[in-house]
């Protein structure tokens, strides 16, 4: 149930951007953190997850990415 009512405002919002802009106009890339790993905490062990979560949002979205960057440069 809390996870529910957490991620319920998220899922709604990108339901209501994806129908006003058009799925080729809008972009969300929101990696997920892994359980146990906080944006708050420095440790060295913290920051290698959180490099780790960035590498693979980078890689699983390359290609929005790329889209996005040209259409932002155009």
């Amino acid at each position: 149930m809390l996870q529910v009512t957490l991620d319920g405002s998220n899922h709604a919002i990108d339901y209501q951007l994806k129908h006003l802009l058009g799925a080729d106009n809008y972009f969300r890339l929101q990696p997920m953190l892994t359980q146990g790993s906080q944006m708050d905490d420095s440790s060295q062990e913290n920051l290698r997850v959180l490099r780790l979560t960035a590498q693979r949002a980078l890689e699983k979205h390359k290609v929005a990415i790329k889209r996005l960057c040209e259409e932002l440069l155009s």
